[in-house]
């Protein structure tokens, strides 16, 4: 807004001063102590230490995605250091794979928005980005993926619903994914309630 629309800018400038004090209110009374736990988490981080077989977290987060499509890909313990890269190889393209989809819808939404609206586009991505650089970089539970998946759900339906207006066959698409998430959401339910087989809290914490 304040790049966009000058004749706005004392009213915006107004309203961002009370964030911003509202915010250091905050922080002040309320998160202070929350600041200084992080900070000590931080220090005392034992993935902070860069090693041969955690360089830049690539391994870390490719095991994390992989057990996020779960029960497709197989165990993805093996992206830990020290297995052979023969095994490790095909699970990282049963990953990458099953990620195309969505980052197209992004790639969709993107250059399918209206300039002015695309800025928030870009912003939400950034946004998004900048905690995945802290995780790789750090290797803290930072949650961006939360953040991100209205986006890729959003971009998800368009690129589908594009899809479907032009090509016929594009509905076996869009049902066989349905299907797919269906199958791993029941699978999920049913290891859980029935087989008492608690899930993996990998894919919550990235």
């Amino acid at each position: 807004m304040w790049l966009l629309q000058r004749a706005q800018r004392p009213h915006w400038l107004g309203w961002g001063s009370v964030m911003v004090v509202v915010g250091l209110a905050a922080i002040v009374l309320l998160y202070i102590d929350v600041i200084a736990l992080q900070l000590q988490g931080v220090s005392s981080n034992d993935r902070l230490a860069f090693t041969d077989d955690d360089i830049f977290r690539v391994k870390w987060t490719l095991g994390t995605l992989c057990s996020s499509f779960t029960p497709f890909t197989p165990s993805c313990d093996q992206f830990i250091g020290g297995n052979d890269p023969a095994t490790i190889l095909p699970q990282i393209g049963i990953t990458l794979l099953s990620i195309t989809l969505p980052l197209a819808g992004v790639g969709y939404v993107v250059f399918h928005t209206h300039n002015r609206l695309r800025w928030l586009v870009l912003a939400w991505l950034a946004s998004a980005g900048l905690f995945f650089a802290v995780d790789m970089a750090f290797g803290l539970q930072v949650r961006y993926i939360y953040f991100l998946m209205p986006m890729l759900c959003a971009g998800l339906g368009l690129l589908l619903d594009q899809l479907q207006r032009r090509w016929r066959g594009a509905w076996l698409i869009s049902y066989s994914l349905l299907g797919l998430l269906a199958y791993a959401a029941l699978t999920l339910w049913y290891s859980g309630v029935v087989e008492a087989v608690k899930p993996s809290l990998r894919p919550l914490t990235h």
